[in-house]
């Protein structure tokens, strides 16, 4: 590697760690509500262009970032957005501009990790993001079980009426929404548990087992649904890519790996069940027994009213999503763009629910039909299918022959796995500038480069460069009038 290209990467590794940093307080309501908006907007805008320079500059010198396999699906997809965003302009322009330049940033900074680079280096980057994740993340987490402990809860914002601590008998915390926290509560299991298999250190080994209780303890409390459903869909998957390899290493055979795999993820996804609801029914206690350690008992119950009380089982989501299916039908082919849907919702269909709820639609995957319409939606399938194509070819293919870089691949995807059940029910992935989505492109972007080292050596030689990195080339040669492989230095 290139004394530049070092350079870049490391520019670019950094930035990771600012962006993750800068998320990881911006969940912390406190910390948000008391940054004035005038330095929030000014510090979220440099890091939007830090982004934005480092693209350009690869885009001019190596064009690395654009050799990503299935990044030419993303490119059609940005294309579709800005000309919907353009189409919509009446609605909102700017709003829009700053969501692609984002999505930009995620798709082709953040999931690009680099083909070219060592596995030691991705290695040293990855451990690098999962402390500074794992350290601020925990650090909030057990002031909001706290919280919980001691009874503390309130509504905080003015207008905004945030809800904090444990309040309407489910635990916020310092997070605006528990739904999204649970999610990153996942995420912070899984890394814990893959560097506690790396580490031999048992001062190491403590503080991830602490860490995996509170965090644990945390999704129970949050009583997010959306939480309960990935944590189930991660456990299983986790078991049944972790058991595989290792019947395989005890010589079974291939048919009864996969059978014995998928009892064992079926099991303990059943055994994951129950012990949330056990650990739900224990730790309502706790606040009692603290409260009367202190002279006075106050009971709790973590049974939300929204839902216990209510007949309709997705919690208005059927309505919603219902209500978004209406909106795409007016608009099918360009959409209403990513950030104008309410607005086109209330001057073409002024009565549907999401006008009257004045709701988003909770689904990343409806969000790109319903804001790019078919085309958008056909390029973002694309992209989707080319990923499941690698996924089963590395899991049922090479990868189940040479298991190479098997539980770095695993982990990666566990973690844009949590991430992709909660887009069923929360605005993430696509469209969204939110701290589980970078983490999904960041982590993805690993688990890509881990799956392509693993197949054969003769099978990614054959490998094609992506169709926007060739036009790049193409357009770069036509302008300077030299070869490109002078132009690149090689």
């Amino acid at each position: 590697m290139t004394k530049t290209k070092w350079s870049f990467q490391m520019c670019r590794k950094w930035y990771l760690v600012i962006l993750l940093s800068f998320l990881l307080f911006r969940m912390c309501v406190p910390l948000s509500l008391a940054l004035p908006s005038s330095v929030d907007s000014l510090a979220f805008s440099l890091i939007a262009m830090g982004g934005a320079f480092l693209l350009l500059f690869d885009l001019l010198y190596h064009r690395r970032l654009f050799q990503m396999r299935g990044n030419t699906w993303l490119f059609c997809l940005l294309v579709v957005g800005l000309l919907s965003s353009l189409i919509n302009s009446g609605y909102g322009l700017f709003d829009n501009l700053k969501t692609l330049v984002w999505t930009a940033i995620q798709m082709f900074l953040l999931y690009a990790t680099g083909k070219e680079r060592k596995r030691r280096d991705v290695e040293e980057e990855i451990f690098l993001l999962a402390r500074v994740f794992l350290l601020i993340w925990f650090l909030l987490t057990s002031i909001g079980v706290a919280m919980f402990v001691f009874q503390i809860g309130y509504v905080d914002g003015g207008i905004l009426k945030i809800r904090q601590g444990f309040y309407d008998n489910r635990l916020w915390g310092l997070f605006k929404d528990p739904n999204y926290a649970a999610i990153l509560s996942i995420i912070s299991i899984v890394l814990s548990v893959f560097y506690f298999k790396k580490t031999a250190h048992k001062t190491v080994k403590g503080i991830l087992l602490i860490n995996v209780l509170v965090q644990f303890v945390y999704l129970v409390l949050s009583g997010s649904r959306t939480g309960m459903v990935a944590a189930i869909v991660v456990m299983a998957a986790g078991v049944f890519l972790s058991l595989r390899p290792w019947l395989q290493g005890k010589m079974v055979r291939r048919w009864a790996c996969e059978g014995i795999a998928v009892v064992g993820a079926i099991v303990s996804a059943v055994l994951l069940l129950g012990t949330m609801e056990l650990t739900k029914a224990g730790v309502e206690h706790v606040p009692d027994l603290v409260g009367a350690m202190g002279g006075h008992f106050s009971p709790v119950t973590l049974d939300r009213s929204d839902v216990v009380d209510n007949e309709d089982i997705s919690n208005m989501r059927f309505k919603i999503w219902g209500s978004g299916f209406d909106v795409f039908k007016t608009t099918p082919v360009v959409g209403t763009s990513p950030r104008n849907t309410l607005d086109y919702a209330k001057d073409h269909l002024p009565d549907t629910f999401i006008v009257e709820k004045n709701y988003i639609l909770h689904n990343g995957y409806l969000e790109v039909l319903v804001s790019t319409g078919i085309f958008g939606t056909l390029f973002a399938l694309g992209f989707i299918g080319d990923r499941i194509k690698i996924i089963v070819y590395y899991y049922f293919g090479t990868g189940w022959k040479s298991r190479r870089y098997y539980r770095e691949s695993t982990y990666c995807l566990l973690i844009c796995l949590a991430v992709a059940v909660s887009a069923v029910f929360l605005s993430e992935v696509f469209f969204a500038n939110t701290l589980g989505t970078c983490l999904f492109w960041i982590f993805l972007g690993y688990s890509d480069f881990f799956m392509l080292r693993g197949v054969q050596r003769e099978e990614r030689k054959n490998e094609k460069a992506p169709l926007t990195c060739r036009i790049a080339d193409w357009l770069e040669e036509k302008m300077r009038g030299r070869p490109q492989q002078l132009q690149r230095g090689e």
